[in-house]
């Protein structure tokens, strides 16, 4: 059988790719963007009130959007997008999404609670990029199953490779997260696999912009990868690290807008997201235009918490401390591609760990933010608190991690080929397990 002449990932009348984004108008408007065939001309999208009901069409209402053609690998695509706005606070809705005169099954959310903003919970994946149906599925999957309504997913790019046929790579990752990604809001950060690096300045990859509107609330140039979006007390703020790493002006005009965004916030915790490390953990190298222009605001201005991924290991700053400290800085890996941490992020860094897939979770309170790291089967595989200081900084509370400098965990198939070569079958330093060979 050949499987190209079955082409799985091609645009039908069925609605597909759909996905629960922030919305425009503050955090009580999400957007929903889906992706058909080109039958289908106008985004058309339907909500109501939750009920027990199954009438749910009945006192439904209909929303249009916007339409954007697009012929990637799979062909031609119509991108819908529509948005929800002027929602009730801590309520629970329940949309749909149209194709060629069929709809998409009905989904259902909950919005955030503007009274009784605490507690809640955030996911937060690394790199899943390579094998993605096959090996990241089970790791989104165990950590949605695991965790009890969470109400937010952040994934700090390289959510596909480049490898093979591009639109393959999304097919897979909307697979992947099914029913979760129209269901739980989602921020996606784009990494230097969104991007086209063999350009200056780099070009993202087309799918981004079809797929993941934006809240549109970032510097220009940069609205539809910079952004920031309230919930419940905690200003999360999305930064473009790819196009920063290339381009100085680039890195300089995201500090410019994060002046802004970081001295004008009023919510209890500020949570960072974006792709490269300011410190590499598996390089052991810092980011010079991270740490030149970035780092220093994040201190200014009390950022609590900063994911990154790229280096597909774990690394986490901040040792237990008395005094106030600044942002913890986390880096992780959900895929199957792992790399080696370096010697210089065992000696710095708090913990570090490699070849093991992980999710993260993040139980935030008005005084405490709580982290989880756990392997795909469960295991805690770090764990640390935050508290505030009513004089302003945290401390960070830390009953788990032995103090110490060896990883979490070391890769068990150093040596083994193919993990350690590349095509052509010369060694590559640096590296664990190349999940891209693994099926």
């Amino acid at each position: 059988m050949i499987l190209d002449e079955y082409p799985r990932y091609q645009a039908s009348p069925y609605p597909d790719r759909i996905i629960l984004l922030p919305g425009t108008q503050g955090e009580l408007s999400y957007q929903v963007s889906w992706r058909t065939d080109e039958s289908v001309a106008i985004a058309e999208a339907e909500i109501a009130l939750a009920s027990s009901s199954p009438s749910l069409s009945v006192d439904a209402k209909t929303v249009q959007g916007n339409t954007l053609p697009l012929t990637a690998g799979n062909g031609l695509a119509h991108h819908h997008a529509i948005e929800f706005s002027q929602l009730k606070s801590d309520t629970l809705y329940v949309y749909r999404v149209k194709g060629a005169g069929v709809w998409s099954e009905w989904f259902q959310f909950r919005t955030p609670d503007a009274v009784n903003p605490f507690p809640f919970e955030v996911l937060y994946f690394g790199d899943a990029q390579n094998s993605v149906k096959s090996l990241f599925s089970r790791v989104v999957r165990q950590a949605v199953l695991s965790t009890r309504n969470p109400s937010l997913m952040i994934h700090a790019g390289d959510m596909i490779d480049r490898l093979g046929i591009q639109d393959n790579n999304w097919g897979e990752w909307f697979e992947a997260m099914s029913w979760i990604a129209p269901s739980i809001l989602q921020l996606p950060v784009p990494g230097n696999h969104e991007y086209n690096e063999t350009t200056m300045p780099p070009q993202r990859v087309p799918q981004w912009d079809a797929q993941f509107v934006s809240a549109k609330n970032g510097p220009a140039g940069f609205e539809q990868t910079v952004f920031y979006t309230d919930y419940q007390n905690v200003r999360f703020i999305v930064l473009d690290s790819t196009r920063a790493i290339h381009d100085e002006s680039a890195a300089i005009a995201q500090a410019q807008w994060l002046t802004q965004v970081l001295s004008t916030n009023k919510a209890q915790w500020t949570i960072v997201i974006y792709h490269h490390p300011m410190m590499s953990v598996s390089h052991g190298t810092p980011n010079q235009m991270l740490t030149e222009h970035w780092r220093p605001l994040f201190e200014q201005y009390g950022v609590d918490l900063v994911l990154q991924g790229h280096d597909h290991v774990y690394g986490r700053s901040g040792f237990p401390d008395t005094e106030a400290v600044g942002p913890v800085y986390v880096v992780s890996v959900a895929g199957p591609k792992m790399n080696l941490v370096s010697e210089a992020a065992t000696n710095t860094l708090a913990v570090t760990g490699e070849d093991v897939q992980l999710y993260q979770s993040i139980t935030l309170s008005s005084s405490q933010l709580r982290f989880e790291a756990r392997t795909v089967t469960g295991e805690v595989y770090d764990r640390f608190v935050l508290e505030q200081l009513p004089g302003g900084g945290n401390t960070l509370m830390d009953d788990f991690t032995p103090l110490g400098k060896s990883p979490r965990s070391i890769c068990s198939k150093a040596g083994q080929v193919p993990a350690q070569v590349d095509a052509s079958g010369t060694p590559r330093p640096g590296r664990c397990w190349d999940g891209m060979v693994w099926r």
